[in-house]
């Protein structure tokens, strides 16, 4: 194998010809090589794993699995350690050649990279403070569950009394998120202490945790007009989404907290069976979106297909890149002209309608990104679907004489700096850490919240422009080679005019919060695919 598999071939696929595989999904990779107790990273090529030393897990820094904490002994944490220090320690060594470090590690340094690293080692290479840190990480974990409860709760004690119907709702989403009958009953006991004068007239610490579990049947996920009714008479959420209730709620400026939306949801829940008050809350996001961006979209599991739309972007200068890192190579100013870019990444949908195949992992839904496209593959989409509405094509060749004609009118990749711009939120931009909020959870898909798969494109809040998904769900290809930022400032940059990476950008299903940040980038070969990684239209004005 070689240097040109860097990001999309990881060191144990078998091949020696580029051949690509998942290896963007470290997760799995994680939990078999720390169950089997044999990590070996081969150094002279690049690491299709080096993203996990930026993990907010020290377990996953190291590539441990934490769920495996119990069977992880000094001498694994160790062993773990020295195979990547003299991974990174044989690039330093390296980079005395002319080689960088940085180019293929997403704009890292060797000696940063390091650092996380010895970090994560010092606070878990004792059994002592292993077992402190499991301990810190477990408790972080409950109080942000607890967190998620506190609206809820903060709703059913706005009237000043507890019926037994909102202590099984909280009791119903408490144990939805990870937590025990013993922590809600606390949480829930010092929020009434808090609030005072509470009438309870649910006796709460008396309750079986058993009858709460029974409160929420769950569906066989049947649609039809018939086999949409659930066994305790209720409907779904299909039936829900299309009855107009929601909308009647909203129309009459219902919000999405507090009291009168838990008495919204004890309405509702009597007629139309939801697994949590958060479901129904997803469910009003999904239309306050479609309101606001005149786009159609599926609900949960109804098979209406999304259409995309061409938003309208104003040009304008911006400062692309990060700060970080104490590099000024990793900005640039950039002057931007009018263009149009797609509400939506592609989903199976659209692919299907131009394509006439389905290259995706994960294909429960047509309007789920689609991935498992190499950079060719986007390139080629985009000229067919020129071609079907009667536009000039874009690109014109093909392999290494490919060109790109960026006035013609067609589809295209966008380039790197009108990605960014348009994550940034373009001339709308208010300098979120991420693209439309500086809560990652509100805007995007990511390790911590996709269920270990891709989801359905626009779910999430659209950023500043209506934008969805720019932060997470899948990394989306781009016009341009990877190369290092100018000093000098630039209009209209299309990239290096060669290189070896293509660049992606956004972040993944897969991935840690670092990742979705508008200005991180990577790069990958351009024949590479991965369930991971997709791709938006655009068009130039």
């Amino acid at each position: 194998m070689s240097i040109n598999d860097f990001e999309l071939t990881s060191e144990d696929s078998g091949s020696s010809t580029g051949q690509t595989n998942d290896n963007l999904w470290f997760k799995d990779k994680i939990r078999e090589v720390t169950a089997e107790g044999n990590l070996k990273i081969p150094t002279d090529e690049v690491w299709g794993y080096w993203q996990v030393l930026n993990s907010r897990d020290y377990f996953e820094r190291l590539f441990l699995d934490i769920d495996q904490s119990e069977k992880i002994t000094s001498e694994t944490v160790s062993n773990h350690y020295e195979e990547i220090k003299r991974y990174l320690d044989e690039w330093k060594a390296r980079e005395s050649t002319g080689i960088s470090f940085a180019q293929t590690h997403g704009g890292y340094s060797a000696t940063e990279l390091t650092g996380k690293l010895n970090e994560a080692y010092t606070d878990l290479k004792g059994k002592h403070s292993r077992e402190e840190y499991l301990n810190a990480y477990l408790n972080n974990k409950k109080n942000e569950a607890l967190k998620s409860l506190d609206p809820l709760i903060k709703g059913v004690l706005a009237d000043k009394v507890l019926t037994s119907e909102e202590l099984n709702l909280v009791y119903q989403e408490g144990i939805n998120l990870g937590l025990s009958k013993r922590d809600i009953e606390l949480h829930l006991e010092e929020a009434i202490s808090r609030t005072g004068g509470i009438k309870d007239d649910a006796s709460f610490t008396d309750k079986d945790e058993n009858s709460v579990l029974k409160t929420s049947e769950r569906s066989d996920n049947t649609t039809g007009s018939a086999k949409d009714k659930k066994r305790d008479g209720r409907k779904s959420a299909v039936d829900l989404a299309l009855s107009g209730l929601i909308e009647e709620y909203l129309e009459k400026g219902g919000k999405l907290t507090e009291e009168a939306w838990v008495e919204f949801y004890k309405k509702i829940s009597a007629k139309f069976s939801f697994e949590s008050i958060s479901e129904l809350k997803k469910l009003a996001e999904n239309i306050i979106s479609i309101e606001g961006n005149s786009a159609v979209r599926a609900i949960n599991n109804s098979k209406t297909v999304i259409q995309a739309t061409m938003v309208s972007i104003k040009g304008g200068t911006f400062l692309m890149g990060i700060l970080e890192h104490g590099s000024t190579k990793m900005v640039q100013n950039v002057t931007l002209s009018d263009f149009l870019i797609a509400n939506y990444e592609v989903t199976q949908g659209l692919w299907k309608s131009v394509m006439g195949n389905n290259p995706s992992r994960f294909t429960d839904d047509d309007n789920l990104p689609v991935e498992q496209v190499s950079w060719y593959d986007a390139v080629e989409f985009c000229n067919k679907l020129s071609e079907k509405e009667g536009l000039q094509k874009v690109y014109s060749g093909s392999g290494d004489n490919l060109k790109m004609d960026i006035n013609a009118i067609g589809y295209r990749l966008p380039t790197e700096a009108e990605w960014e711009y348009a994550a940034r939120g373009g001339s709308l931009r208010k300098g979120y850490n991420y693209s439309g909020s500086n809560n990652a959870r509100d805007v995007a898909w990511y390790d911590d919240n996709s269920n270990n798969k891709t989801q359905p494109a626009g779910k999430k809040t659209p950023n500043e422009l209506g934008l969805y998904d720019m932060s997470g769900n899948v990394w989306e290809w781009c016009w341009d080679w990877y190369g290092s930022y100018s000093s000098e400032s630039k209009t209209n940059p299309t990239g290096p005019h060669l290189g070896t990476y293509r660049v992606y950008r956004g972040g993944g299903w897969f991935n840690y919060i670092g990742y979705l940040r508008p200005g991180y980038r990577l790069g990958g070969v351009p024949t590479g695919r991965s369930s991971g990684l997709g791709f938006r239209i655009v068009r130039s004005k």
